[in-house]
């Protein structure tokens, strides 16, 4: 995990380099985005939590993360959060790669089952 120290850090989670699942957040105020967690409903996309609940649903981790990061600014400018270190390159790489193959797999079921 990385991010800021103290009261108001930015949690990182992934497995190594394996994206089965991942989580990004700020726990203090339940601002989260992730993928493939116990929370998700499904593993086919990445989700905006807040308070516990689902604030939306995205195909595309980049739609997600910066749907994560306009919440968190907001936080931030009412004077709720320190600002995190942001993701790096290599991270954000990855996780276009997974999302990518998560596309892939779905137009290739979609094509299977005729729908």
């Amino acid at each position: 995990m990385g991010g800021t120290p103290g009261p108001a850090s930015d949690e990182r989670q992934a497995v190594g380099g394996d994206m089965s699942f991942y989580r990004e957040g700020v726990p203090e105020h339940g601002l989260f985005v992730e993928h493939d967690t116990e929370r998700t409903p499904d593993a086919r996309g990445y989700f905006v939590f807040q308070g516990g609940r689902i604030v939306e649903r995205f195909v595309r981790f980049t739609e997600a993360h910066a749907r994560y990061r306009e919440l968190r600014e907001l936080l931030e400018e009412a004077g709720h959060t320190r600002k995190p270190v942001e993701a790096s390159a290599s991270e954000m790489v990855r996780h276009e790669v997974a999302e990518r193959f998560v596309m892939d797999e779905e137009r290739y079921w979609t094509r299977v089952r005729g729908c």
